[in-house]
């Protein structure tokens, strides 16, 4: 909204439907949505961002449509720091190649896996608050020349126990072209700490012209 600029892979869909998408690089987008949902809203997120919500039925004709963002400013607490002579690296997740899938079809502007990191019986010693300096992503095949993975991290919801609010404000997203092994995210200058029990998302972002 401040300097009129597009965001690109802005999020967009209604919550709980099959419906939605992702604005292209130049912040565009163009979305089908079927008539049964015109009472419902219209979801725009996008990281470091406030959401909008557009309720279907007033936009419906209302032609070209310019959605404008507002930029959350994010006051950050004082922090003390303190040498210390030691400290614990974990690795955490699943290492192993039965976990979860993410796979791209010509519909969806891309797909998203999330995994809960946490310090179970195995990981004991772990204590919060801790730094996240890397994660990582498992490809098994990749057929396109280049593929756009981006990260998201959720807090733990406490009622329910799926993903909350996010952790990050910032879009990390990273370009590859490897057919297989793992994708590597470097975070250490993010300088991301995590409070507790995560949840760790890859989206993957698929633009028009991957999906043609």
């Amino acid at each position: 909204a401040k300097d009129k600029l597009p965001i690109a892979f802005t999020n967009i869909g209604i919550l709980n439907t099959e419906v939605g998408t992702i604005s292209e690089a130049d912040g565009t987008f163009s979305i089908n949505i079927p008539t049964r949902y015109t009472k419902s809203r219209l979801l725009l997120a996008s990281l470091g961002y406030k959401r909008v919500n557009l309720l279907v039925d007033s936009i419906k004709n209302s032609g070209d449509l310019i959605v404008y963002l507002e930029e959350i400013a994010t006051q950050l607490k004082p922090v003390t720091v303190r040498g210390k002579k030691s400290f614990s690296r974990f690795r955490l997740g699943n290492d192993k190649s039965e976990g979860g899938g993410i796979y791209a079809d010509t519909i969806t502007a891309g797909s998203a896996m999330a995994v809960l990191i946490e310090n179970n019986k195995n990981y004991a010693s772990l204590k919060y608050p801790a730094y996240v300096e890397q994660a990582r992503l498992n490809i098994r095949m990749n057929t396109f020349k280049v593929f756009k993975v981006r990260i998201r991290m959720y807090d733990v919801d406490p009622l329910t126990g799926m993903p909350g609010k996010d952790i990050l404000n910032k879009s990390i997203i990273k370009d590859s072209n490897i057919k297989n092994g793992w994708l590597t995210f470097d975070l250490v200058d993010y300088n991301i700490v995590v409070n507790g029990p995560f949840y760790l998302t890859f989206e993957w972002i698929l633009e028009k012209k991957d999906r043609r």
